[in-house]
Order: C-alpha cells, then sequence, then structure tokens
C-alpha cells in the first residue's frame, strides 16, 4: 500500500487524501512499477477505516521497470508486495503534521510528499518516506526508522543522502530506538534524534482517522496516540 501516486495522464503526484474519484478514477498509477493502483479508504479483510491509501495491482516479480532500488526495499525476483505496518504509516502521518506545526505559515502543504523517489549516485533510487520539496528545488527527508538497524546502517544511507545533497532526519521508534543509534546520531549530527513513542488504544473506539496495525487486529494506531521526545530547535527539520 501508499499513501501516494502518479496520475497516469499527467505523470503529477497525488496524495491519498485529495482523491477525486470523478476526477482521478481510471488514471491513478504506482509510482514504483507500471501498473494502475486502486484507491482505499478501509481494510480490505475487516472493512475497518483507516487512512486513504492505494493499492497496487501489479503482481509479478520486481523489478519490472527501469527503476532499481536498494535490497532494504524490494529484492530482485521477489513478490512485489510493498508493505508497511499501520505503525510506520502513521507515523508519516505525524511526521509531515509536526513539520507543518513548526513551519507555521512558511511551509505550505503542498510541499510535503509521501514515498518521495530520488535517484542516487549509483543509479539505484531511494524512497524518502516525508520529503519536503521546497519551490527552489532543495529536498529535506525525513525516515522512519522503526525496524531494526544499525549505526553503521544509518551513516551509510545518511552518507547517500548527503552525496546528492539531501538533509535527513532520522525519527527513530520501537527496534530502532536503541542507545547506540541514539549515540551515533548525536555523534552524527551533533544532536539527539527525535524518538516517536506509540500509544496502542483499544479498538472498541474505532474512530475515523485511526488504523488497524495487521498484527494486532484487537488494536489501533493513530497520528494522535504518537508522542515524541526531542530537545531540537524547530528549524533542525527543513
Amino acid at each position: 500500500m501508499a499513501l501516494s501516486c502518479i496520475l497516469k495522464s499527467t505523470g503529477k503526484y497525488l496524495d491519498a487524501k485529495n482523491y477525486d474519484p470523478q476526477k482521478h478514477r481510471n488514471d491513478t498509477w504506482d509510482k514504483f512499477v507500471d501498473s494502475p493502483v486502486f484507491y482505499r479508504k478501509d481494510h480490505w479483510r475487516t472493512g475497518t477505516y483507516v487512512r486513504p491509501h492505494f493499492v497496487s495491482q501489479y503482481k509479478g516479480n520486481f523489478p519490472d521497470t527501469k527503476l532499481i532500488f536498494d535490497p532494504e526495499y524490494f529484492k530482485n525476483n521477489q513478490t512485489y508486495s510493498p508493505r508497511e505496518s499501520w505503525e510506520h504509516i502513521e507515523g508519516k502521518f505525524y511526521v509531515a503534521e509536526y513539520c507543518l506545526k513548526c513551519a507555521s505559515a512558511g511551509l505550505k502543504p503542498d510541499c510535503i510528499e509521501f514515498e518521495h523517489l530520488v535517484k542516487m549516485p549509483s543509479g539505484k533510487y531511494r524512497i524518502i518516506d516525508v520529503a519536503i520539496v521546497m519551490a527552489y528545488g532543495d529536498i529535506f527527508a525525513h525516515e522512519i526508522q522503526l525496524a531494526s538497524i544499525t549505526p553503521e546502517q544509518l551513516e551509510a544511507r545518511s552518507e547517500d543522502y548527503r552525496s546528492i545533497g539531501i538533509d535527513v532526519v532520522w525519527w527513530l521508534g520501537k527496534s530502532a530506538n536503541t542507545k547506540a543509534n541514539r549515540e551515533w546520531h548525536g555523534d552524527y549530527f551533533s544532536r539527539l534524534p527525535p524518538v516517536l513513542l506509540f500509544t496502542e488504544t483499544d479498538n472498541a473506539s474505532n474512530k475515523e482517522g485511526e488504523a488497524s496495525d495487521d498484527d494486532k487486529n484487537n488494536y489501533f494506531i493513530s497520528s494522535e496516540n504518537i508522542d515524541t521526545i526531542t530537545d531540537n530547535y524547530e528549524d533542525d527539520y527543513f
């Protein structure tokens, strides 16, 4: 699933929350493979309301296009089924909203893009979780890292971004929020990382805007249930 797609007719970016069935039906296309995507706003098994998103219709092996990604995303000859936890998805919404709040009137919502593609010097592509794309061309990357990762991997990915002039902010949470990673971040960026804290709520509330976690069907995670530990200044984020 993805929070964004491209319009096949124009190649322009479309955020799922801006989907209009009258304008966009049969025009939504996967950004990573040559295939249409379907718009959804509920969980296909349970019907539970979730964040509006797009589901790819491509069922073949990856890759099938000229886009080549780092193995962290999709491995060659692996069935293409991009999937993120609902915590990761809600984390992206939280970070986008946080950046808008910090910037106040200085940042327009249309400057923020989910799942932004950038090409690295190696020819491979990276996918930025939340990108702030400025009118003058600068890009600021915000990466939500919840899965286990080492300081060496974080540094390699940070160097990738630096090599093409992109500043990156790592939002650490869950398994990625380790002492070693926090210490590395402090040494590398001269500031501590923002840490995402998730709170699970009982599904009895089932409020619109909350998302069911596939791995814990009796819990909901929403951006309202995320808090941040940070001692950074607001201009550290863009």
